[in-house]
């Protein structure tokens, strides 16, 4: 594989498709803190163009200190089984100055946590409506 010099990558937002806007607004927003920038339609042929799929789609984007998200929801499309295992979007990772806080913010919520111990510190995940995993991180000092 050919190495790529003298350019520089920044990941600009991800794309997650959502079975309920509402529902992954809710989410992002109060378990997340993420903010709703604005929501739009986008016609068939675009999604067909995209997505493969004939369906009206509404597109909501979130943003954080350091990016954005997009949800999109389409109309006419029954969701796919997925999981983390299949091929797609498995997990992204957040950063907060205060893990514990944000943990207990989640949880006091209701929210879904999964986590495992590696190298004597926990790694934590939370899950989205839909089962898209969100990795939780400490900001380093």
């Amino acid at each position: 594989m050919s190495e790529v010099k003298n350019m520089s990558v920044k990941l600009v937002h991800a794309g997650i498709v959502v079975s309920s806007i509402k529902e992954s607004v809710s989410f992002y927003e109060g378990m997340l803190g993420f903010k709703s920038q604005r929501s739009f339609e986008l016609p068939p042929e675009i999604v067909r163009t995209v997505f493969g799929v004939f369906s009206y789609a509404t597109v909501q984007v979130l943003s954080c200190n350091s990016g954005t998200l997009e949800l999109f929801q389409f109309k006419d499309v029954k969701k796919a089984a997925a999981g983390p295992v299949t091929a797609g979007l498995n997990h992204f990772a957040v950063e907060t100055e205060d893990l514990n806080s944000f943990i207990h913010n989640i949880k006091s919520k209701g929210g879904k946590l999964k986590s495992f111990s590696k190298d004597g510190r926990t790694i934590w995940f939370a899950v989205d409506p839909d089962g898209t995993l969100i990795e939780l991180k400490e900001t380093r000092k």
